[in-house]
């Protein structure tokens, strides 16, 4: 056998092979080779200790993570330690579809008729095979794998006790979390800190006469080098709602919100596009696959196109955003020109959002600011605060609510306005913005439509801009309010939400800037209508 980080081939294999547990006839190859996907590629070089892989259906998920247990990490186990075992458990919700799928690609890649024995009994495969090191030397590998079904949050005492090098678990997203943390915590048990001692001192002369401790503190400070630790997770796209779309740090783009939790330090992921395995499968998978389910956008989106389910509780404002023209690829910098800012500035969920124009007719989004209680002098004050730490002497215009303006009554029975205690209170001076909805939305919508010289979008988003994104993409939405035979009843305004805070600011601040010297905010949006555009259409 010889593997590389993406490639892995073996000798001729001959004869009929059956699954150990069900009898049926295994798809063995005569002669196979592996050759990684690119973004699995980039999964097989990834040295964090928990790693994912989210594809649609037939993406070759199981068949890279199969290659990764029985012979990429013992191998280099192997050539970098002098260590030729280790041990798994590959686990999935229910035992039908572990043995049914999971296991039927495991024995597809490694048939236990030509490299170990299976209990079917204990579920236990002992995995071996003699090939060549890097050195060219004999070497004999031995995997051990235990597999294994957990559907029930109360079954996760039984896998407290094991000491294992590593753990995958197939369709990760229905196993309960709970499970995977104890998983976590029984991984790098295996084989043993002597075990690893006795390698090291004959795999490297300046470790050949050093004590278990020294080694063990040598290992805790280059936990990369020597990784001990291993958590594999695949999955169908999940719905932005289940803890693994926020739980790794992506790697590849996303066709979905942006997860507004930081990722659990450790998980690094990696999201596969669509069709990316294809040419691997029988002609036309995917297009009878989308005939059969043509009444099921939702199934489509998900599992044939590699999306995220997303729970749209209504109809998105905007027609007209794509993350992927829209969202900017790093972080936008200021320019030293002048800043603009809008301000959602009535209630006690006041928002601000500060823009530049570093060229005529395109808005940047540089940051985004929003609060679920405050008032808003603490709210502008911190603003205030924020602003000089990030944009040193910088010159500022805002924008706000004409409802800024109305008046209350405070404790003393003098009449005050939220914008007039911004001014007396933070020194920021408001000017009125546009209070006809219809005309805010159509000019930022319109906006997005258009390029400007140099063929940049004439808005782009700062990607920490989390809540203008995902407002764009579906939360910032119309609230249905009746269902009649084929028709859907909207409201007119969007649900009050912080989506809702955000992108006011944003409208506030972009039709003072773009909706004076256009006609943007007099043209509805024309949505999927729009005019041929070699940015969009791509």
């Amino acid at each position: 056998m010889a593997l590389t980080a993406d490639r892995f081939e073996s000798g001729e294999h001959y004869g009929e092979y059956y699954h150990p547990v069900t009898d049926e006839p295994l798809k063995i190859r005569r002669k196979f080779s592996y050759k990684a996907l690119p973004t699995i590629r980039k999964f097989h070089k990834e040295r964090a200790e928990i790693r994912a892989i989210i594809g649609p259906v037939g993406s070759g998920k199981t068949a890279a993570v199969s290659v990764e247990i029985g012979y990429r990490i013992p191998m280099m186990y192997w050539n970098r330690f002098g260590l030729n075992k280790t041990r798994w458990i590959i686990l999935r919700n229910t035992y039908p579809m572990l043995i049914d799928s999971t296991q039927r690609t495991f024995f597809e890649w490694f048939p236990p008729i030509l490299y170990g024995k299976y209990n079917k009994v204990e579920k236990f495969y002992s995995l071996s095979y003699t090939t060549l090191d890097f050195n060219g030397k004999s070497v004999r590998i031995e995997v051990e794998i235990m597999f294994r079904s957990c559907d029930r949050p109360e079954e996760v005492d039984k896998f407290r006790g094991y000491e294992i090098t590593g753990y995958y678990v197939d369709e990760a997203d229905e196993v309960n979390d709970d499970i995977k943390k104890v998983l976590k915590q029984r991984i790098g048990r295996y084989p043993s800190m002597n075990e690893w001692a006795v390698a090291l001192r004959r795999k490297n002369m300046r470790l050949r006469n050093k004590s278990l401790k020294y080694i063990g503190e040598v290992m805790e400070r280059n936990p990369k080098r020597y990784q001990t630790a291993f958590g594999i997770e695949t999955s169908n796209p999940p719905s932005t709602e289940s803890s693994i779309y926020w739980s790794f740090a992506w790697q590849t783009y996303v066709p979905g919100p942006k997860p507004e939790k930081a990722p659990l330090n450790g998980h690094v992921g990696f999201w596969q596009p669509e069709r990316e395995n294809e040419h691997n499968l029988r002609p036309g998978y995917y297009d009878r696959m989308a005939e059969a389910y043509y009444y099921a956008k939702d199934w489509i989106d998900r599992y044939i196109k590699g999306k995220p389910g997303i729970r749209l509780k209504g109809k998105a404002v905007y027609n007209n955003f794509s993350r992927q023209i829209h969202e900017a690829k790093a972080n936008l910098i200021w320019g030293g020109d002048t800043l603009y800012r809008g301000w959602d500035n009535t209630g006690l969920h006041p928002a601000c959002v500060i823009v530049q124009m570093p060229v005529p007719g395109q808005i940047q989004v540089l940051k985004e600011f929003w609060t679920e209680r405050e008032n808003i002098v603490t709210f502008a004050k911190r603003i205030v605060a924020n602003c000089n730490k990030l944009f040193i002497n910088a010159v500022y215009v805002d924008f706000a609510d004409p409802a800024g303006w109305n008046q209350h009554s405070q404790k003393d029975g003098s009449l005050t306005s939220n914008s007039l205690l911004m001014e007396e209170e933070c020194g920021i001076i408001l000017e009125k913005s546009e209070q006809n909805f219809s005309a805010r939305v159509n000019v930022v919508d319109n906006l997005m439509r258009m390029l400007v010289q140099g063929g940049e979008p004439a808005l782009l988003v700062d990607p920490d801009c989390i809540g203008t994104i995902n407002g764009f993409m579906g939360g910032y939405y119309y609230p249905r309010v009746a269902s009649i035979p084929g028709e859907e009843v909207y409201s007119e305004l969007p649900v009050k939400n912080k989506y809702s805070d955000v992108h006011d600011a944003l409208q506030y601040v972009i039709i003072k800037l773009i909706g004076n010297f256009s006609t943007y905010s007099n043209q509805p949006s024309k949505g999927t209508d729009r005019p041929f555009d070699p940015l969009i259409a791509t």
